[in-house]
Parts: C-alpha cells; structure tokens; sequence
C-alpha cells in the first residue's frame, strides 16, 4: 500500500498510512482496513 503511487507518480507512504491508522486506533483490525482503502483510492485517483 505504501507503494501505491498517484498520477504525479508520487508514493502514498508510510506516514500517510500511519495517519489514517492513528485516526482509527481504536476500532478493530477489520474495521481499520475500510477506512485505509478508502484513502489509498482517493489519493491514486487524485480526488
């Protein structure tokens, strides 16, 4: 996921990943996972 790059060929990152887990520490692996996929689509889409 980290390697996930955008139009400008840009990385999505570690530190962008461990932003989005620190938002949802507090709900279940399973639950983590919708909220960091959702980020990685908007940010390959450019949205």
């Amino acid at each position: 996921m980290t390697e996930a790059k955008n139009m400008d060929i840009a990385q999505y990152g570690l530190e962008r990943l461990c932003a989005i887990v620190s938002q949802n520490w507090q709900q279940s692996a399973e639950e983590i996972k919708q909220p960091v996929i959702a980020d990685v689509r908007k940010f390959i889409d450019g949205k």
